[in-house]
């Protein structure tokens, strides 16, 4: 197998940090996706490159939220020329840990941590659009056959927007079809409750171990997509007559 070309290539940050590539994480050409692990003065860190579009967008969600969040993945540089932000590495997120027997106790000290890094972002009238279980990045360790949780943020703001009092997002179908809102699947108006309907579905999966809109393959009949059967689960499990109604 060949070495990847980007292995050990440096790239300096706005702070005069030079960070080493030592991992290809994500890869992809279209839409281009890339995230690497590097290393800088003995420390791990995440090299994300955001669109050049999207880039001052994040950059105005991280300013707004510095010195306010200590529950959200903050950048803690950027790489303007190769539109990159750099985030601290975390050693897992909530999707993998779920599956670890977890104490209850464990389980809602995390969650807490989550629902105040969603109340920092409103605070700030910052939806986050894409709450899932794998971007809530946790810091754990072994202890005696015991996990002890040093620390947990909400990550990835990437598609995370600015909706001032009285707005919201229309006509986009933001975040992850496991994940997201009825208003969202419908393209309608996307705020605040889009982010708690998302974290109850976090809730969820942590305490029963089950992503319930996850739809595996030998559960669809031919031709049916899977965004149907998420719908359709949603109407099943939580609908009401106003909701159905109102979607």
């Amino acid at each position: 197998m060949s070495r990847n070309p980007l292995l050990s290539t440096q790239y300096t940050g706005l702070s005069g940090r030079i960070y080493t590539i030592e991992h290809v994480l994500q890869e992809d050409v279209s839409p281009p996706r890339h995230v690497y692990r590097a290393s800088a003065d003995g420390h791990k860190f995440i090299l994300n490159y955001i669109h050049p579009v999207n880039f001052e967008n994040l950059q105005d969600v991280n300013n707004r939220l510095r010195g306010n969040a200590s529950h959200v993945c903050l950048a803690v540089d950027t790489i303007p020329d190769k539109s990159m932000f750099v985030f601290k590495h975390f050693a897992d997120h909530l999707l993998t840990l779920a599956q670890k027997d977890l104490p209850l106790i464990v389980i809602k000290r995390i969650l807490k941590k989550v629902l105040t890094g969603i109340a920092e972002l409103h605070d700030w009238d910052i939806v986050h659009t894409d709450i899932k279980a794998d971007n809530v990045f946790i810091d754990w360790q072994n202890q005696n056959d015991e996990i002890c949780v040093d620390n947990v943020q909400l990550g990835d703001l990437e598609h995370a927007a600015h909706i001032p009092p009285g707005c919201a997002m229309i006509g986009k179908q933001a975040g992850n079809r496991m994940w997201r809102s009825p208003e969202a699947h419908a393209r309608g108006p996307v705020n605040k409750p889009s982010d708690v309907f998302s974290f109850a579905l976090v809730c969820i999966c942590a305490v029963h171990k089950r992503i319930i809109f996850a739809v595996r393959e030998d559960e669809l009949e031919e031709g049916v997509d899977p965004l149907a059967v998420t719908i359709e689960r949603q109407v099943s499990y939580f609908a009401d007559e106003d909701g159905l109604n109102g979607f």
